[in-house]
């Protein structure tokens, strides 16, 4: 497994808020970490690989930050829930992390309404009882949770490739400013993920999200890198 470090830049902080995680298998027949999570499952090896995964990542972001405040955002499945905490709890270092799970819409839109609901609102205080922030990663235009699941999040990270693309920007404007709008309701921050060009970051941040992860500003490493200086100008610049 090789474990990825990205930037994310807050323009109203003028700094790096934290960085996204990423893991991908290598010299492997699993296409992505997706596919060896859920072989894992089918083998009842799904705590193992989560344990391995977060104690490497986290390990490795402590060592390397150079600010104790960065944030480090790491995806989450569902299934994943039950024994997030336990595995967190024997990480060494975990506390200085500041750690954000991220978890998907699309994951939490298969929950059943009741008790599933409920189950996920128990796991979601237990996450931050132990000092841990949330994240909901958004792909669709359209909201399909009830409004106390979507309060419990402390970030709504939208993956703007999924909403925006250069060439048909202008006619999915619309549907993506109103799902900004609809947010802005919960007063959460919103996270502008996966912007795949340096004018799309320029306009998700008129539409006002002021923070964006984008491989246009820096792209993922295996270390804990800043921002070039080149870089850090061009975003002074662009909010000034």
């Amino acid at each position: 497994l090789v474990y990825y470090f990205q930037p994310i830049y807050s323009f109203d902080r003028r700094r790096v808020l934290g960085y996204q995680n990423t893991v991908v298998p290598i010299d492997s027949y699993f296409k992505n970490i997706d596919d060896l999570k859920n072989y894992a499952l089918r083998t009842e090896d799904d705590k193992g690989l989560f344990s391995t995964i977060v104690k490497n990542a986290i390990s490795k972001f402590v060592q390397e930050k150079d600010d104790p405040n960065l944030e480090l955002f790491i995806p989450i499945s569902y299934n994943e829930i039950n024994y997030v905490n336990r595995s967190l709890g024997h990480v060494a270092g975990v506390e200085k992390a500041n750690i954000v799970l991220v978890l998907r819409e699309k994951d939490l839109s298969n929950i059943p309404e009741d008790e599933g609901q409920e189950a996920f609102i128990t796991a979601a205080r237990s996450f931050k009882s132990k000092g841990y922030s949330i994240a909901l990663e958004i792909d669709d235009d359209v909201l399909t949770l009830s409004p106390t699941i979507y309060a419990l999040f402390d970030y709504f990270n939208l993956s703007v490739a999924s909403h925006l693309t250069k060439k048909n920007a202008g006619s999915q404007l619309p549907s993506f400013q109103g799902l900004i709008e609809k947010l802005l309701h919960y007063q959460k921050p919103i996270v502008a993920m996966n912007v795949p060009t340096w004018d799309l970051v320029e306009l998700v941040y008129k539409l006002g999200v002021s923070i964006i992860c984008s491989d246009a500003i820096a792209i993922p490493q295996e270390n804990i890198m800043p921002l070039a200086r080149k870089t850090l100008t061009k975003l002074k610049n662009l909010k000034s």
